[in-house]
């Protein structure tokens, strides 16, 4: 990078102190809040641990992902410190969303011009995927916390918080592992230049922290649990498989979904018309070529990595290419000039990123619940469902992910009300069934059935802001 970049870094940080200020207080709002969706099963692993005294490191098979266990164990760590709850979780979230706050400062003054460094923590603020994953006790924070607080030491050269960097996102997750690369490869496609192969080798020295804890970690499953990197099929393995051409061709359109989903596509519209309108201009504009290619680092090598595999493709695996859009389409209104369009068009497109976290989709089209605020209504939504439950509902009644998993491991409560996997109970069967458009479990052919009546009755409804959970007692079994 040349100096040309360095100029915002220079003003004070005001606007840092602010972010990190809301970043605390946005951290305690969280703390009220159970885990939520795949993260249950980091909440899973972790009381897994409190309870054998961490006597073990890899998993039992019915919990094990293949990912390396450490944030489940630093979760657990926490509770057997400070005590077993929510807030306790929460609270050790805010390292990661404190330094990811402070990375991304550093990040703006190196990507944008330097008027535009405070809009660019306002990115953070209204990223729906973003603000969601920042509420929650999750690993895909603090991987994305780990890759910004990578990125500025690769800028600012400091090889010790690269490598540091580096081993905590093995540490994080298995996508962690797959992530790495593309803090070395920044170190080429950042400067824009070939390297020379004593260049190639230098760089790669900081890495074998990395390389050799997941190595060691992989090796050691291998010979805990018989398999690499495929799950049995009975666990996690369905989400491991090889695709042919059409899934491929299927998971390239997820994607792109993903890309355009929770208000993005008002980003994208925006930079499609500022790329036919002015894109010489674009292009010859420092901080969008920079911040351009910094996208499309991540954005290419996570999309080559997950299409051949049948893993449901999630939101929050593209998180940090959707932070570095919103510096693009800074960066493209600061290259069209015009006074008006520098708080208009930011504003317009903010708006649009906010109304994002009100998309709900047709319960017939699954959606990435975890990757907007949305989500937020659930939780009223279920204490009210646990309520009515206990008192009114058999222990066989029937449902999807994420009503199967105890509240033990949710919200940490004793309730005595589970439902059980309806795809593992015969239709017939079934005389209560729970459904919610929070469920991504249901074919079309069984909401139809339910919503029509045909067999069904609805017995008990609650919604809030378009997330409903529903009661339905299958009326043939009674009669």
């Amino acid at each position: 990078m040349t100096s040309a970049a360095v100029p915002g870094s220079t003003r004070r940080p005001i606007a840092l102190w602010v972010a990190l200020g809301a970043a605390v207080v946005w951290n305690l709002i969280s703390w009220q809040f159970p885990f939520f969706w795949d993260n249950i099963l980091n909440s899973r692993i972790a009381h897994w641990y409190l309870e054998t005294g961490f006597s073990q490191l890899v998993v039992p098979e019915n919990l094990d992902a293949g990912h390396p266990p450490f944030f489940s164990m630093y979760i657990a760590g926490l509770w057997s410190l400070f005590g077993k709850s929510l807030a306790v979780a929460h609270a050790g979230m805010l390292p990661f969303l404190l330094g990811a706050v402070w990375a991304w400062w550093k990040l703006c003054g190196y990507l944008l011009p330097s008027q535009w460094r405070p809009w660019g923590m306002l990115i953070l603020a209204l990223e729906p995927t973003w603000l969601a994953q920042s509420s929650m006790v999750t690993p895909d924070l603090a991987l994305v916390a780990c890759l910004l607080m990578g990125w500025v030491g690769i800028r600012e050269k400091k090889s010790w918080l690269v490598a540091l960097m580096a081993v905590l996102m093995c540490a994080v997750t298995f996508r962690g592992i797959l992530m790495v690369p593309i803090l070395y490869l920044t170190e080429w496609v950042w400067e824009w230049k070939r390297p020379t192969l004593k260049e190639l080798v230098g760089k790669a020295v900081k890495y074998l922290p990395a390389a050799g804890l997941s190595a060691l970690w992989l090796w050691y499953h291998w010979q805990e649990q018989g398999w690499l990197l495929s799950p049995p099929p009975e666990t996690y393995g369905g989400h491991r498989e090889m695709l042919g051409i059409k899934g491929v061709l299927r998971n390239i359109g997820l994607v792109g979904w993903r890309m355009l989903d929770f208000g993005r596509v008002f980003l994208w519209i925006f930079l499609g018309v500022a790329s036919f309108v002015g894109w010489q201009r674009l292009r010859r504009h420092f901080f969008f070529s920079s911040s351009l290619r910094l996208f499309l680092l991540p954005a290419i090598w996570l999309t080559v990595l997950f299409i051949p595999f049948s893993n449901p493709i999630g939101h929050r695996y593209f998180m940090v290419t959707y932070l570095l859009l919103g510096l693009l389409t800074l960066n493209a209104i600061d290259v069209l000039e015009s006074s008006w369009r520098r708080w208009l068009v930011p504003a317009v497109l903010g708006m649009g990123l906010v109304c994002g976290n009100l998309w709900i989709y047709p319960a017939r089209i699954a959606q990435g619940w975890d990757a907007s605020l949305a989500h937020w209504h659930y939780f009223s939504l279920k204490d009210d469902f646990l309520t009515y439950a206990e008192e009114n509902l058999p222990p066989n009644t029937a449902a999807s992910f994420p009503f199967l998993v105890s509240e033990e491991f949710v919200s940490l409560q004793t309730r005595g009300f589970t439902c059980v996997d309806k795809d593992g109970v015969g239709g017939d069967e079934i005389e209560w069934m729970v459904e919610s458009n929070v469920s991504n479990g249901f074919s079309d052919g069984e909401l139809e059935a339910m919503r029509s009546g045909n067999g069904w009755r609805l017995e008990w409804e609650k919604e809030q802001m378009g997330v409903y959970i529903r009661i339905y007692q299958q009326t043939g079994l009674s009669e």
